[in-house]
């Protein structure tokens, strides 16, 4: 008799492993004509799909590889680089202001036709996802059983699917934050200085790994704060055999002239609180203090729970995951992939309420990113960003946590 009970509530339950498996072939197809129905329009060239953002990650390479690594950061050749690749850009182009060693990494891609290269980006940022959702499984149980329907809806993310097929990194530092997380959670010393190297390979984007960084001092981790130390100084010596011992000095000249620029050109699609004020004429030492204040808080938070463990501290990891981006004072509508994933960190997707809510928070998001020129999308994602740190913040132990089933 309980057998059969057992049975009538699972039949009655809508999100069975058959749906889930109707859905996760309906998903994938969908993407994939998508994907082909896009490429047969007349004049794409420069869309997300041909060109997107990587022209700024082919420029540094193609720098590197040639031998010119002293003018990493000279705007005019990466101009030259990426009108000679890209010729329909028309003089027009996308200024690298990354650390050296991310140029010296993708070096061997300006050994490769363009096109091939930039299918071997979106490839390898492809199977970043593909180990993010296997970590995610490990993480968080209810998505032991059903990683590839989840994962492939979490592909339908705006935020994730064009930062993977329009040319940039958002799956690499999801990748390193979740690893990061992962093994912040198990307390012992060996898990701690992965933890830490892990979070100096995310300095890649200084804007999320130094903040990660803070939260590790605030944390006390100490072992982990060196283990970064160790990555940021082989970092140092990659980037100096291909852009000169001196390549910090250059690339902070250049930080100091794009920044600015750069909340100009695409303060409409930015996360941060510091783009939300100036985009409402707040100046920017109001930002500069704002952005203090919410470091400041962010850090006094962390410092204060910094004894958790295993779950809990998962589920302080995952509103730091929002956190961050609204400290960073340039994160982009794309960089929301980090806090998707922090919020799947801990969020179970077993009941139809949960599935449906899942479904609500990817539309939501789509939503915002398809009209983020036509709306206030700097207010937007700042509240829904605040949203998942209280709702992550204040539930550390309800059914938020990531506790098996």
């Amino acid at each position: 008799m309980q057998r059969l009970v057992q049975n009538v509530g699972e039949q009655t339950q809508w999100w069975d492993p058959p749906r889930r498996r109707r859905v996760a072939e309906a998903l994938l197809i969908g993407l994939f004509v998508a994907l082909i129905a896009f490429a047969q329009r007349p004049a794409v060239q420069n869309s997300a799909l041909f060109r997107g953002d990587f022209p700024g990650f082919y420029a540094p390479a193609e720098i590197i590889a040639s031998g010119q690594g002293a003018r990493l950061y000279d705007p005019e050749l990466q101009r030259q680089i990426e009108n000679t690749a890209w010729p329909e850009m028309g003089g027009s182009f996308l200024m690298s202001v990354y650390p050296a060693p991310v140029g010296v990494v993708l070096a061997p891609l300006a050994f490769m036709p363009v096109v091939v290269a930039r299918v071997v980006f979106s490839c390898l940022m492809l199977i970043c996802w593909i180990f993010v959702v296997r970590a995610l499984a490990r993480i968080n149980p209810s998505w032991t059983d059903q990683k590839l329907v989840l994962g492939i809806w979490w592909l339908a993310a705006l935020p994730l699917f064009i930062a993977i097929f329009g040319g940039q990194n958002s799956s690499l530092s999801a990748l390193l934050f979740i690893l990061i997380s992962e093994r912040l959670s198990q307390r012992n010393a060996r898990a701690d200085l992965i933890a830490g190297m892990l979070a100096g390979a995310l300095c890649y984007k200084p804007q999320l790994g130094l903040l990660v960084i803070f939260y590790l001092v605030c944390s006390l981790r100490w072992r982990a704060v060196g283990g970064a130390g160790v990555i940021l100084a082989l970092g140092y010596l990659l980037g100096a055999l291909g852009a000169g011992w001196d390549w910090p000095s250059s690339w902070l000249a250049a930080l100091a002239k794009f920044g600015p620029q750069n909340l100009v050109t695409n303060g409409y699609q930015m996360t941060s609180i510091w783009a939300l004020i100036e985009a409402l004429g707040g100046g920017r030492n109001l930002a500069i203090f704002a952005t203090l204040g919410a470091g400041i808080a962010f850090g006094v938070c962390v410092w204060r729970t910094r004894e958790l463990a295993g779950a809990q501290l998962i589920n302080q990891l995952a509103w730091a995951a929002p956190a961050i981006l609204l400290i960073s004072p340039q994160s982009l509508f794309y960089d929301l992939t980090l806090a998707l994933v922090g919020f799947a960190m801990v969020f179970r997707v077993r009941e139809d309420r949960q599935v449906w809510c899942w479904w609500g928070l990817v539309g939501l998001v789509n939503a915002a990113v398809l009209f983020k020129e036509q709306v206030a999308f700097p207010l937007a994602a700042v509240c829904a960003l605040i949203c998942l740190v209280l709702i992550s913040y204040s539930a550390p132990g309800r059914s938020t946590r990531a506790v098996p089933d």
